[in-house]
């Protein structure tokens, strides 16, 4: 198995700069990123963490669902999680080899379900979040 690669604050950064710029015509543009990036970077740093040596979340479909279920629940900005969320996991299924195809309405849909679910449920999400990964995403040609 191959080590999956994070996506970083700078990464963020210039999606957020594409995901401006994309819905700035639209009645719900999302803000600027605020100087107090902790909320964000948790998120972002929260697949990659270890205890006892050991990574929480092994692999890449591990990895990505639990970004895509933080940036959502966590709410890092004042608007536009949702998109943000979307956008950051198709980036991070790209840069770690994946092709992922889901179509922008019902992936929208998805993150709005992880947004609304109880959080004594985040498992079960999780798994959800996964099987949803696991059937639209497919490796890249190298």
């Amino acid at each position: 198995m191959s080590k999956a690669l994070p996506l970083d604050l700078l990464d963020f950064e210039l999606l957020l700069s594409y995901a401006q710029e994309k819905h700035s015509g639209k009645n719900e543009p999302i803000p600027k990123l605020s100087s107090n990036t902790d909320r964000l970077e948790s998120c972002l740093n929260t697949p990659f963490q270890k205890y006892g040596g050991k990574y929480l979340y092994r692999g890449t479909l591990n990895k990505a669902a639990i970004l895509f279920y933080l940036i959502n629940k966590n709410h890092p900005l004042i608007n536009g999680n949702k998109r943000m969320a979307c956008i950051c996991l198709d980036y991070f299924c790209f840069i770690n080899g994946y092709v992922l195809s889901i179509p922008e309405d019902p992936f929208y849909e998805i993150a709005k379900a992880v947004v609304e679910s109880d959080n004594s449920r985040k498992e079960h999400v999780l798994l959800i979040i996964k099987n949803i990964i696991r059937e639209n995403w497919k490796k890249l040609s190298k």
